[in-house]
């Protein structure tokens, strides 16, 4: 009468296990860790591309006058803290303390553009109901807001590996821009 399993059996039954779970591993360490690496990296775009919004909304408040040029590629402020002179100094001083480089640090190639534009509605972002209540009323409203608003753009590309191949867009619109 055969009690149990002998060492052979147990020794088949673990080599068996590894040879059907290793693709599994396999397929999960190459797939699994790519997305986890993808997450980190988007995270830190965001939080980057946040922060270079922020400062420039600040900017255009605390100036009140729009900055020159309206598109700009402000990689080597966020990585460098690079301070030019003119409109854009602001940005290099609020990254000189590397937290741009450290927010970024196993991303292997990054680039951030700015780009100011108008902003532009028409009748089709009113709802139906309301754009038969009064049509001059509302022709009024929309061109005042599209004569005072602005979109800022910030465009954050990055490399993974060795092809560029995730990016981040940020838009905010000031409804209200100021006269300058």
């Amino acid at each position: 009468m055969k009690r149990g399993f002998v060492l052979i059996e147990a020794l088949v039954a673990v080599l068996l296990f590894a040879v059907i779970c290793f693709p599994l591993y396999k397929l999960y360490f190459q797939t699994g860790l790519g997305q986890q690496r993808m997450v980190r990296d988007f995270l830190a775009v965001t939080n980057v591309s946040e922060k270079i919004l922020n400062r420039i909304d600040h900017q255009l408040e605390k100036t009140k006058k729009a900055l020159d040029p309206l598109g700009k590629d402000v990689t080597a402020e966020v990585l460098l803290g690079l301070q030019e002179s003119g409109d854009w100094s602001f940005l290099g001083q609020a990254f000189a303390d590397d937290s741009g480089r450290l927010a970024i640090r196993y991303i292997p190639v990054i680039k951030s553009e700015v780009e100011f534009r108008g902003f532009s509605l028409d009748d089709s972002a009113v709802p139906s109901d309301h754009r038969t209540n009064n049509p001059q009323l509302l022709k009024a409203v929309l061109d005042s807001i599209n004569k005072r608003s602005l979109l800022e753009t910030v465009d954050s590309r990055w490399l993974d590996t060795e092809q560029l191949k995730h990016g981040f867009k940020l838009n905010y619109i000031r409804t209200l821009k100021p006269e300058f």
